[in-house]
């Protein structure tokens, strides 16, 4: 029996297109020596620099051009193409807080401070690292 297998969340960091072509052609060879694909409409590009906004020429993947996008998410995360590396962590704090407070309001007659304490600490944490 053949099954699947999935790597998610590869994340490959380069200093030039150049290099970056270089590391997704050795992906795509080893891919084909493994019987492995890419999710080629999954995975993007993002540019950090201070050339992040002038065009440049397309990295491929598998035989796919990559888009280029502003912003993406990984682990959670959301990555932003600009000058300097930045990210936002808007998403996970509204999760947190969503969940946090409907896990307070539930909890609010507790008779320790503990007990909202370690809920905090096993619902909300996991939940918003999960998700």
């Amino acid at each position: 029996m053949i099954g699947q297998l999935y790597a998610d969340d590869i994340m490959l960091v380069c200093h030039s297109l150049t290099a970056m072509q270089r590391m997704l052609d050795i992906c795509s060879q080893e891919a084909d020596l493994l019987d492995f694909s890419f999710n080629t409409v999954k995975s993007v590009a993002l540019r950090i620099g201070p050339r992040y906004k002038h065009v440049c020429a397309p990295v491929v993947l598998a035989g796919v051009e990559l888009a280029y996008v502003p912003q993406t998410k990984y682990l959670g995360v959301v990555l932003k193409s600009a000058r300097e590396f930045k990210c936002s962590f808007d998403q996970a704090k509204i999760k947190f807080y969503r969940c946090f407070n409907a896990m307070y309001y539930r909890a609010k007659n507790a008779s320790s401070e503990l007990v909202c304490v370690h809920l905090l600490k096993t619902i909300c944490l996991l939940f918003c690292c999960m998700q």
